[in-house]
């Protein structure tokens, strides 16, 4: 009488053969691809081709062949493609899926859009093999490389999100970060200066230390990789009293007024106050005038207004202005310097 040890090894045998037949029969495959992965652009459609060769299969007349889709991401959840059946010589898919039978007897073709979160497309089917009355289930996966561009997913200064600027006060010192999406295939991101020349590139998240002075210029960072989807930048704008980057104004006339321009540099476009002084022999006396600051700060062009009465007392002038942190430095000049127009008081 056999032992249990000999029962149970000889069951063990039985169970491997019958495993063996069953992997040579229904064998999935998939055509035209050299290796075990599919590369596609992120936003294209993922064309695989594939059938099932039953050749070495017994007793496939009535035997039915049902083979599910998915498709899988990185987070391990499955996206259902569809379910293609293979019953003798006919392929049926379901409708209105990702998958459908290219001939009524085969081959099948999937046919989806794919993004960055996709990793892998999966197969599973199931028979009934009636050589040893049960059912069968196999699985086979194609990998999916997904490229897509780098991106810059936030710049912060300081740990707040900035979107184009950021006052700091004069001589602080600032902390920017740059968080990234480094793409497929993976980018270097780099800091560039308001000139373009690199500050500091890293394979992952950027780190830069920086602080700003009044007179010096300030700074413009900008994070961004080769062929980025999206880069981004801040500018720093230093809070400090206004200062003049021209030395001659622009001097133009009207009826009533003369219109000097000069282009400045401030962090606010809020004036205090505005004062103008003739140069001339006994002129020299202060004169409150309107002014206007146009344009996105740090870069501003000074508008002055001088009534013509007053503008008539000299060649020679001197303006200075002033907001929240200060009066800006005295600029003199000569009128007869500036460039000359005329223009409408009604422009």
């Amino acid at each position: 009488m056999p032992s249990i040890l000999q029962i149970t090894i000889t069951f063990l045998v039985i169970r491997s053969l019958i495993s063996s037949l069953q992997e040579k029969c229904a064998v999935l495959e998939v055509y035209h691809l050299n290796e075990n992965a599919l590369s596609v652009t992120e936003n294209d459609f993922a064309n695989v081709t594939f059938g099932m060769n039953i050749s070495t299969c017994r007793h496939t007349v009535n035997t039915a062949y049902k083979v599910t889709l998915h498709t899988r991401t990185n987070s391990g959840s499955l996206e259902y493609d569809g379910t293609v059946t293979y019953l003798r010589d006919t392929c049926t898919s379901t409708p209105d899926t990702a998958v459908r039978c290219i001939t009524p007897t085969g081959p099948a073709e999937l046919y989806r859009k794919v993004n960055r979160t996709h990793v892998a497309v999966e197969w599973n089917w199931l028979w009934k093999d009636i050589r040893f009355s049960n059912f069968t289930a196999m699985q086979q996966e194609l990998k999916l490389i997904v490229f897509y561009p780098p991106s810059v997913t936030s710049l912060t200064v300081n740990g707040h999100d900035v979107h184009g600027y950021y006052l700091i006060n004069e001589n602080q010192e600032v902390n920017i970060s740059c968080s990234v999406d480094k793409g497929n295939p993976p980018a270097n991101f780099r800091f560039l200066d308001e000139h373009g020349t690199e500050l500091k590139s890293y394979e992952s998240d950027l780190l830069l230390t920086l602080t700003a002075h009044c007179k010096q210029e300030w700074p413009t960072v900008k994070c961004e990789a080769n062929s980025s989807e999206k880069n981004r930048s801040v500018s720093l704008l230093v809070s400090c009293p206004p200062q003049f980057i021209e030395e001659h104004p622009q001097v133009t006339a009207s009826a009533e007024h003369e219109i000097w321009t000069v282009r400045v540099k401030a962090h606010t476009t809020q004036i205090e106050k505005c004062l103008v002084m003739p140069l001339s022999f006994g002129g020299n006396k202060n004169i409150d005038v309107n002014c206007s600051l146009t344009g996105i700060p740090p870069h501003l062009l000074l508008t002055v207004l001088v009534n013509k009465d007053d503008s008539a007392k000299g060649k020679n002038w001197a303006i200075s202005f002033r907001n929240e942190k200060g009066s800006s430095d005295t600029l003199v000049f000569n009128k007869h310097l500036g460039e000359y127009g005329s223009v409408s008081d009604t422009d």
